[in-house]
């Protein structure tokens, strides 16, 4: 498939628009909280948190409309994973910047996106096969949201004196995306290895 080839169908969908929506609510974000780290004002994290709830629904509603509407297309199959990874690196890093995330955990989840990123881009082209995520893959995303949420309120409510809550739900966020990734790798490899 060529990339012109997304652009053959009808590109001005509401699903599209959302997933549009959801990038260009990033600037806001970080915005809010960089005012947030300057002024120690705690309302700017709270407008920061209401982008991200932006962003959240965003993501949800789009697949939802696209297939209510049949208005799925493939420049919308092409951009919600873009637009999705481009989400995760610039709210993960503000939260790291100004929220305290941890980086390792990031690194690792950033390590397994460009994994997936690069595999499903490589099957697409050579195989014309479409990666379609896995439950694992979407528990790590659900559970992301969370971190983030929690991270953002800077929730420091420590669960049986062990974790805090925001830790927890990082750390539950690594182990679905790890395993997330072993399942991706058992179910495309036989598109590698020909069997």
């Amino acid at each position: 498939m060529k990339i012109r080839d997304l652009f053959k169908e009808n590109i001005f969908t509401v699903s599209n628009f959302l997933t549009i929506l959801r990038i260009a609510a990033l600037p806001f974000i970080v915005y809010n909280m960089n005012l947030e780290s300057i002024t120690g004002d705690s309302r700017y994290s709270l407008y920061a948190l209401l982008f991200f709830i932006i962003v959240i629904f965003s993501d949800f509603f789009d697949g939802l409309l696209a297939r209510s509407f049949n208005q799925e297309s493939k420049l919308g199959q092409f951009l919600d994973p873009v637009a999705d990874k481009i989400c995760l690196i610039i709210v993960g890093s503000s939260l790291i910047f100004y929220k305290g995330l941890p980086l390792w955990i990031f690194t690792v989840i950033i390590a397994r996106e460009i994994f997936v990123v690069v595999s499903a881009v490589l099957l697409f082209y050579k195989k014309d096969v479409e990666v379609k995520p896995n439950i694992f893959g979407k528990l790590g995303v659900a559970f992301m949201s969370l971190t983030a949420v929690l991270y953002f309120i800077s929730c420091s409510y420590r669960l049986l004196d062990l974790f805090e809550v925001k830790e927890l739900s990082a750390y539950l966020t690594l182990i679905f995306y790890i395993t997330g990734s072993f399942l991706y790798v058992k179910t495309y490899s036989v598109y590698c290895t020909g069997r």
